[in-house]
């Protein structure tokens, strides 16, 4: 019986030596020319905006990355048919890195969204609404040769296949690491609405929710492979046997519309284990471990500041901050941004002077203030408006501001 491989080896494959910076656009109209212009140890960064069609990181020992995050960076694989949205090669030890997309709208037979053939790492994505025939409506694993890949960070979520493995099917000899990841809602029409795990395969999943996933065998898990399945720290509807396992509602703000952070009362709050080589952010850069025990699933509780609904002039958007319960909370509007910013007890302060500031309401017991506002008017198409919230009042060190969001006009 083999085993799997083991955190520090893992960080090592996804360590990549440095290289040079390829921009997209500017340096290749598309990221797959980037790629293909690319050599082991080089960086592809990926402007805002969203790019049609499939990837192949050719087994190069390369990182791809969003410029601005998963929110703003959408590949779309068009419902082609064509196969996955993004394909990890299958050199031995290839080691790439995807970071910081969204992926959505794959299909094919294997992998709607992801496969990887070897080793690499799928981090801080959101993995949304691709389909598959037979196996990993979300992401496919494969090696022959016990290769590894981290799969940490990402939101994977309304995913289907018709046969097996919703969310993540896993096979072959590959030793996926599955840590830190919200597998929500994705279905299979046979087996593993969340993970399906067979042949040869030795997953480890750690600090990660299962939760409302379905399938006709295995809502969740369904295992059959020759190594059992090991599952810690992590919040499984119906339960599964493992140290520091729950099942209870993870309390999310707004799943049934994507917002996947948690609440104050979260039972996946300060649930996890800490000593499972972690990375130093959740999903969208917010500190992890931020609060003395570390979260189960992609985010982290800390204070943080987004907003949901079109930046349209005229247009009402929910502005939404979460923070410490009965906060007294300020949204700030600067003139600019401060590059670097400044340090201040309170935590790094973005905003150029001017700054203007209103109040916004006091964070409630569950740990969400959702504020509906009006884009003003005379906002015009294509201005951008930096803003952060500060939480609580300046005589008090335990008060925060949270971190920088640019609203672009539409």
């Amino acid at each position: 019986m083999k085993t799997a491989l083991a955190f520090p080896i893992l960080f090592m494959l996804a360590t990549l030596a440095s290289g040079a910076t390829i921009f997209v656009p500017d340096d290749y109209q598309t990221i797959q020319e980037a790629i293909d212009a690319a050599a082991n140890g080089d960086e592809v960064v990926v402007r805002p905006g969203i790019y049609i069609g499939q990837v192949n990181l050719l087994a190069k020992a390369i990182t791809v990355r969003s410029e601005e995050g998963a929110e703003k960076t959408i590949l779309d694989g068009n419902q082609s048919g064509d196969g996955p949205v993004a394909t990890f090669g299958t050199a031995p030890h290839s080691g790439g890195v995807l970071d910081g997309f969204t992926i959505t709208n794959g299909l094919g037979i294997h992998g709607g969204a992801i496969i990887c053939n070897g080793a690499g790492t799928i981090k801080n994505n959101i993995i949304t609404k691709n389909a598959a025939t037979c196996c990993g409506g979300g992401i496919k694993t494969w090696s022959e040769t016990e290769q590894s890949v981290l799969i940490v960070n990402n939101l994977i979520y309304d995913n289907h296949v018709d046969h097996a493995g919703g969310g993540i099917r896993c096979q072959g000899d590959s030793t996926p690491i599955i840590l830190n990841n919200t597998i929500f809602g994705n279905s299979a029409g046979n087996w593993g609405g969340g993970i399906e795990h067979r042949k040869d395969a030795a997953a480890v999943v750690v600090n990660t929710i299962l939760w409302n996933n379905t399938a006709p065998k295995g809502l969740e898990i369904y295992d059959t492979s020759t190594t059992e399945i090991s599952v810690t720290y992590s919040d499984v509807e119906g339960g599964w046997n493992g140290t520091g396992n729950a099942n209870a509602n993870p309390l999310f703000v707004d799943s049934a519309n994507g917002d996947f952070h948690l609440t104050w009362d979260s039972p996946c709050r300060h649930a996890g284990d800490n000593g499972s080589g972690l990375i130093d952010t959740d999903f969208e850069g917010d500190p992890r471990i931020a609060l003395g025990a570390v979260d189960m699933g992609a985010d982290e509780y800390w204070h943080h500041l987004y907003f949901v609904g079109s930046v349209t002039p005229g247009d009402m958007i929910s502005a939404r901050v979460i923070g410490w319960p009965n906060g007294c909370t300020k949204l700030l509007m600067g003139s600019g941004i401060k590059n670097p910013p400044l340090s201040t007890v309170w935590g790094d302060f973005y905003l150029e002077a001017p700054v203007n500031l209103f109040y916004l309401g006091i964070i409630p017991a569950n740990g969400v203030l959702v504020i509906d506002v009006s884009i003003p008017t005379v906002w015009q198409q294509g201005e951008t408006h930096p803003l952060q919230a500060f939480i609580g009042s300046p005589l008090w060190p335990s008060s925060r501001l949270t971190n920088l969001v640019v609203l672009t006009v539409q």
